[in-house]
């Protein structure tokens, strides 16, 4: 078990970096409100998805990807945003 859960660790570990890293570049090339636009469409793609996994009682691998992963992502990416934000130094552009 240790082996999986070191596994899901670098998963969450890097779906996070990802998410930083896409939101930041995001916030640096267009402005805030754009960028809280794609933040928050994704966050509706993500809630969807993870509801539909439910509803569909899929298997655990999907369940986790849907329930943990993805959340994961969207955190980092609302700390990309806000690091971009403050990178930038502006209210809005």
């Amino acid at each position: 078990m240790t082996s999986n859960v070191t596994i899901l660790f670098a998963f969450m570990a890097a779906a996070f970096s990802v998410g930083v890293y896409v939101f930041f570049r995001l916030c640096l090339r267009r402005t805030l409100r754009s960028a809280g636009l794609g933040w928050l469409i994704c966050a509706t793609i993500v809630l969807a998805l993870g509801w539909t996994a439910f509803a569909l009682d899929l298997p655990p691998r999907t369940a986790v990807f849907t329930g943990l992963i993805l959340p994961v992502w969207l955190i980092g990416g609302l700390l990309g945003l806000l690091i971009g934000l403050i990178r930038g130094g502006r209210a809005d552009k």
